[in-house]
Parts: C-alpha cells; sequence; structure tokens
C-alpha cells in the first residue's frame, strides 16, 4: 500500500469519526496521564500520522509492536487478530558512487565508496503492528509510572522559554493574531483549574509556530474558511500529541467547531492527513524542546553580543549563490523572512555595487520569475520551461552535479497566493516561498497553467520517442543472445536461484527483459555478478515486468492470462524464489517504486484475477 492508498482509507476512518464526534483530536484525555501510542521494546513512542492510525483504532491500550518484537519476547499474537498498517519513512539512504565512467568509485583499499544520500522524496515503508489487548502472554499495562515533572509547571516553562507575547483579557476568547505575533487569552481566573488554562495557552502556542520566523506556516486565512480549518487541525493534532507526551490533558471542546471543514478537507484530499499529521509533529517537536533552545541562547549569549540591525536600516542585495561567501565575508546576512541578503548602513558602497538591487528589480515579478530567483538561491541551474508550477515534484540540476544528476527538488503552486517549496538535497539548504502578495486571477492561472501543459506535453512527447527509439535497439540486442536459461552464474549462486528460460545471459551479466501487458519490450535490467543492478539508458521502466521462466513475452502473457492467481515480487530473485515454491506465476516489478504500477496494469489487463505481492497480501 502506497502512501495515498494509506492516507486515503485513513480519511475515510477519520471522516466516519469526525461525524460520530470519535475522531482522535476530539477526545478528551486526562490530566497526569501519558497516553500517546508507543512500542513497549523499544520504548519508543509513534510519531505523526502513525499515532492518528492507532488512536483511531479505539484501543484502550497504548501499547503497540509488530509480530516478531512480540515474539522475541516470548509473547503471542493470537490468531487471527489483523494488525493495524503504520509507515515509516525513510529520507536518507546509503549509495555506491559512480565515477564518470559508470564504474564503481573506489577507496585506496579497493572498496566501494558510499555515501548518505538525502532522499527527495522519501521511501516508505509499511508495516503491520498489533496492540497488547491482541497479544497472549503480554503482562497487564497497570498503573502508567508517575510523570517525572508537574505538568504545569513544566507548561509555564515552555512560555517563558519561548518568549511568546501573552495578552489577557476578562471577556475575551483564546486566539493567536500573526499580524501583531501575538497569543490572547482569557483571564487565569476564568478557568476552573490551571491545567485547563495551560492545555488552551498550548493550543494557541503552536498557531504561534506558525510565524515566518518559526515554522513558516501559511496562516493568511480569515476565520471561517477552509484554509483557517487546515491550520486548526494542525494544531488540534499537536495538542493531542503534547497533551499527552506532557501529561496537561486536552479539552477538545475548547477548540470544536470545524469538523464540516475537516469533513471537506479530507474527502477532497485524503493525503492533507499525512502533510497535517507531519507538520503538527513539527509543531510539538519545536514546542517540546524550547528549554533547550533557550539554554543554548542563552549561553551563546553569554560569550557572543551580536549587533542588531533594525528592519528599517537593512540594505538588501541580490547575491548569487556563487557569490555568497564572498558576501558573508563582507558582512552580509541572510534574512530567513525575506529570504535575502542584506548588510548595514555604510558599507563602503563600491563593494556592494554588482548585487544592490535596482529600482526595477524590486518592482512586483510574475511568479515563474519570483520562484526562478528562490531556486537560483540554492544553486539551481534555472533554464528552458523551469520552473514548472504545476503543483507536481521536480529536479533541477546544479552546477556540482555530475552527470545526470539533479540535486534540487521543488514543487510550486500557482493556486490562490502562489507558493513553492525547493530543497537542494546536496547543501541540505530548504526555501519555502509565497508570492509577494498577489493573487492570480482565473484568467492569468489558467494561461500559465495552458503554457505549463503545453510544456508538458513536448515533454511527454519527447520522452515517448527516446523510449520508443531504446525499444527498438533493444529488440535488434536480444535478437543475437540465447534465451535457454542453461547458464548459471556466480548471481544465481549467491542468492540460491536456479537458471531459467526468458534471461539471457552476456559477459557473466544478466539480461532481464521488461515488457508491458501488450508483450511490448521497453527496457533491460542488466545484473552484474556482484548483484549491481541498472536499466538500459533512455527505456521506459514504469509499468513493466517480467515473468520468470518464460521464454518469450508472448509466453509469459499466456502464463498470466491461464492462471486465477499472479505474485508481484520486487527484484527479479524474489520473483525467481516464489515462482519456484509459490506454484503460480511470479513477475518481477523490479523495485518497490513499479510494484503499484505493475500491480494496476495487470489488474486492469485481467480484472478478474487476484493479484498479490511476494508477502501474500492482495493488491
Amino acid at each position: 500500500m502506497n502512501a495515498s492508498d494509506f492516507a486515503r482509507r485513513l480519511a475515510d476512518k477519520l471522516i466516519e469519526q469526525l461525524k460520530a464526534g470519535t475522531a482522535p483530536w476530539q477526545q478528551d484525555w486526562v490530566e497526569g496521564q501519558r497516553s500517546s501510542p508507543y512500542n513497549p521494546t523499544t520504548r519508543k513512542r509513534y510519531r505523526g500520522i502513525n499515532i492518528l492510525a492507532l488512536v483511531a483504532t479505539g484501543r484502550s491500550d497504548p501499547r503497540w509492536m509488530t509480530y516478531r518484537q512480540a515474539q522475541a519476547q516470548g509473547w503471542q499474537v493470537r490468531r487471527g487478530e489483523k494488525g493495524t498498517q503504520i509507515q515509516h519513512w525513510i529520507w536518507e539512504e546509503t549509495r555506491t558512487g559512480l565515477g564518470k565512467d559508470g564504474n564503481l568509485e573506489l577507496d585506496k583499499d579497493e572498496n566501494a565508496i558510499k555515501d548518505l544520500v538525502r532522499l527527495s522524496r522519501p521511501k516508505v515503508m509499511a508495516a503491520a503492528v498489533f496492540n497488547a489487548e491482541q497479544i497472549d502472554g503480554i503482562p497487564g499495562l497497570g498503573s502508567m509510572p508517575p510523570l517525572e515533572w508537574n505538568p504545569v509547571d513544566k507548561v509555564e516553562k515552555l512560555l517563558r522559554a519561548s518568549q511568546a507575547k501573552i495578552e489577557h483579557s476578562q471577556a475575551g476568547g483564546a486566539f493567536y493574531r500573526a499580524g501583531t505575533d501575538t497569543i490572547h487569552l482569557p483571564a487565569r481566573e476564568r478557568f476552573s483549574e490551571a491545567a485547563a488554562y495551560y492545555a488552551v495557552a498550548l493550543h494557541e502556542l503552536g498557531h504561534w509556530t506558525g510565524h515566518p520566523d518559526r515554522l513558516n506556516r501559511d496562516l493568511g486565512h480569515p476565520f471561517g474558511t477552509e484554509g483557517y480549518a487546515r491550520e486548526e487541525l494542525r494544531a488540534e493534532i499537536a495538542s493531542m500529541i503534547m497533551g499527552s507526551e506532557l501529561g496537561i490533558g486536552y479539552d477538545h471542546r475548547q477548540h470544536a467547531g470545524y469538523v464540516d471543514h475537516w469533513v471537506k478537507i479530507l474527502t477532497d484530499t485524503p493525503t492533507e492527513i499525512l502533510y497535517a499529521a507531519a507538520d503538527a509533529e513539527k509543531i510539538s517537536e519545536y514546542i517540546l524542546t524550547l528549554e533547550q533552545k533557550r539554554e543554548v541562547s542563552q549561553t551563546q549569549e553569554t560569550t557572543e553580543v551580536k549587533e542588531q540591525i533594525p528592519l528599517a536600516a537593512r540594505i538588501y542585495l541580490a547575491v548569487p549563490y556563487g557569490e555568497r561567501q564572498e558576501a558573508k565575508a563582507l558582512g552580509a546576512r541572510w534574512d530567513a523572512v525575506k529570504k535575502a541578503w542584506y548588510v548595514r548602513p555604510g558599507i563602503e558602497p563600491e563593494k556592494i555595487a554588482k548585487w544592490e538591487l535596482r529600482p526595477q528589480e524590486t518592482a512586483t515579478l510574475d511568479p515563474r520569475a519570483e520562484f526562478a530567483e528562490v531556486l537560483r538561491s540554492i544553486g539551481g541551474i534555472v533554464e528552458g520551461e523551469h520552473p514548472i508550477m504545476d503543483g507536481k515534484g521536480h529536479r533541477l540540476a546544479t552546477e556540482k552535479d555530475k552527470r545526470g544528476e539533479a540535486a534540487i527538488f521543488y514543487r510550486a503552486y500557482l493556486d490562490g497566493v502562489p507558493n513553492g517549496y525547493a530543497e537542494n538535497n546536496r547543501t541540505k539548504e530548504v526555501r519555502r516561498w509565497k508570492g509577494r502578495g498577489q493573487v492570480l486571477s482565473a484568467e492569468q492561472r489558467t494561461e500559465l497553467l495552458a503554457a505549463a501543459e503545453k510544456k508538458q506535453y513536448e515533454r511527454d512527447r519527447q520522452e515517448l520517442e527516446r523510449f520508443e527509439a531504446t525499444a527498438t535497439r533493444l529488440s535488434a540486442d536480444l535478437r543475437s543472445l540465447s534465451f535457454s536459461g542453461v547458464q548459471k552464474t556466480p548471481y544465481h549462486e549467491t542468492k540460491g536461484i536456479a537458471p531459467v528460460a526468458g534471461v539471457a545471459v552476456r559477459n557473466g551479466n544478466l539480461w532481464v527483459p521488461g515488457y508491458d501487458v501488450e508483450g511490448k519490450l521497453w527496457t533491460i535490467q542488466y545484473i552484474k555478478e556482484d548483484g549491481t543492478k541498472r536499466f538500459a539508458k533512455d527505456s521506459r521502466k514504469q509499468g513493466c515486468f517480467h515473468v520468470v521462466d518464460a521464454a518469450t513475452a508472448a509466453a509469459g502473457l499466456e502464463r498470466l492470462s491461464e492462471s486465477a492467481v499472479i505474485a508481484v515480487a520486487e527484484g527479479y530473485a524474489t520473483a525467481a524464489t516464489v515462482a519456484k515454491y509459490g506454484k503460480v506465476p511470479a513477475v518481477a516489478a523490479f523495485d518497490s517504486g513499479n510494484l503499484l504500477a505493475v500491480a494496476r496494469a495487470l489488474h486492469e489487463r485481467w480484472p478478474d484475477k487476484q493479484v498479490h505481492d511476494s508477502r501474500g497480501r492482495r493488491s
């Protein structure tokens, strides 16, 4: 199940619970108790979207673990019990470096050089966990250990550490005003108990984190709008997490009234629950670490007194990415709110002349030009159709990239106030951008989207031409090779699989053809003796697969058409093992990112058949 399917199922469940008033953030949590879901074998709490997925089950025991973790403790999941799906997002992975010649980069000891790479999109790993109520042999929960702090004192310290401006009123309600960056609360005596006051204060502190100087969320929506409800959803989930973590309790009635908006949001955009939960986790982490941040800040202040330059006195500059070190050497600083470099007054004009903003440069730019400057500020080479502002993820190269690399990931939107996000995976620099206050008219937005669609169509056409040319070349290459499958290689030995028909061997490397549901060859996966894999250059992989032990594509498709069940595995070796012991046709999808595309293609071609992954789960 991919992230979208996971979000859809969870959103459907939450919509039902919202209507019934039983969603996780619609439940009151008692002061003095920590009831957030956690894993008793690792002693770590679950985070983000997984909190909602687990709490939404309605289980009273907060302990959750995998089947293997339970077994390792001598406990047993009862027969017939169903696990609850959670997700783990992996943002970094170790990769083996390749030189310009395409060969492995080796160190002085002839070992492959490996680098830790930040992924532009996370790998989503799914797991099933079981609640303690589903497990035999596990000790009873008993009474939760007492908190190591007084919840009221703890929240008071966090409020002081935040240095947030808080104003009290005998008649007013509770809210955060972004324009003045102030939190407004009812007078303390209006609350029946201290914990209730601090729970409300904590909720408004959650909104306070959205200021541009902090987590920089979009707070520019008036009360009662859908945008306002989206921000309220984040603060609600964050309040639930922090209320449990701190033991301060949580009263959802203080912040109710957005149910209809939330139902509409989750119905129209199920993945919003993923983003809301991720933002709520960031809010919680930001607030719960305020004391430590304050201590570090105080320590730094005792050793270094920084010159404060008033906003009105700052001289802003247009500094290209490659010249930022030169600007810093002259005393330039980065303004995180305006996303620009600036210097103090009095600096010699000739030193900054080449970066000084001219009057015409300060005029309002069109959204594409604005966002293009953001991309350049983190090292992007912006040319051709970029930036593409269609709400989808795109990649961009930098001057330091090797051939074929694109270190910058970005996503930009034209709806409402144009906005976007960009990250340089090489330098870890992140930019969040919002247009300079302009709201595009329907005609302007349509014009820009039409231009983007035209460019996308042209890119798709050119890509298809490359795919077709590669497919023709690969077909010719394969005709010269034998597909008897009798030649065994070290890769077969390592994986414990037998050589079978349909895969050729050339110079010790396996050639695994990949074709679509019509039997057309589109790609070849080359597998070296050491297991290193690569695909034919400029070939189409999406939706393509290989049927194990089928001499030809036609033979493989015929086998699939005659079977009631089709097994889809990630790699060739796994598929070969499934084919040997599973007694059903096994399909190799080549990698995890292609599993869903292959399963969908097979289901659309043969809708009456069951398509399962290598672990027996139906797709």
